[in-house]
């Protein structure tokens, strides 16, 4: 059984939520698809909105790894270091 459908609700929403926060600030440092004004669009509304996603699924995400005793091998260690490298790439890129 796929480790994804044990999870709980929240947890799955978390982990979609950071992958999405993810795909914006990643597409939004590409030039040839920030310049298109349906993706301007969309990222004057809601780019205030990604941030504080993506700082709260990483934090979340941080919460749940120490719950389980800072162990590598589980689904919060792998949203962790996905948060970190969202934000990463929301500053740094």
């Amino acid at each position: 059984m796929n480790p994804f459908n044990k999870l709980p609700f929240l947890d799955k929403l978390a982990a979609i939520l950071i992958f999405i926060s993810l795909a914006f600030w990643s597409f939004s440092k590409v030039p040839q698809i920030a310049g298109l004004s349906l993706f301007t669009l969309i990222y004057e509304v809601s780019w205030l909105y990604m941030i504080v996603i993506t700082l709260i699924t990483t934090f979340y995400f941080l919460y749940q790894w120490i719950n389980l005793n800072l162990r590598i091998k589980n689904v919060y260690f792998y949203g962790f270091v996905i948060g970190v490298l969202t934000l990463v790439i929301m500053r740094f890129v």
